[in-house]
């Protein structure tokens, strides 16, 4: 799946020293921080801001949050409740862009820690 995709990436931008792992932090805390973390259409699952949170913690300094929505036709409000939540705790926005894709229209964030 998407794992095998980052490693072939990786690979084919001649990037060595990268590990790529899947890991549910809502379910199994956080246990060490990353470089990256990709969350994507799933934030809905997650009921609390407190376990969103686990997410934001596990991402280190100067580290990278990708932030996809579920159909924002949809979900719109709730996602950007989500991404206040994201800005209001030392994350800067970098990039945000919406994708249609098979009908169901989605927005990606990306987010640097700089906190």
């Amino acid at each position: 799946g998407v794992i095998n995709v980052a490693r072939k990436a990786s690979e084919h931008l001649g990037i060595v020293n990268s590990r790529f792992e899947c890991n549910n932090v809502f379910l199994n805390g956080v246990d060490k921080c990353y470089d990256a973390i990709f969350l994507l259409a799933l934030h809905g699952a997650v009921k609390e801001d407190y376990d969103f949170m686990k997410t934001l913690l596990s991402i280190k300094k100067q580290g990278y949050f990708f932030f996809e929505s579920h159909d924002i036709t949809v979900d719109m409000e709730h996602y950007e409740r989500r991404c206040r939540l994201v800005e209001d705790n030392g994350f800067e926005l970098k990039l945000k862009k919406g994708e249609t894709d098979a009908g169901v229209s989605r927005i990606i964030s990306v987010y640097q820690r700089v906190e």
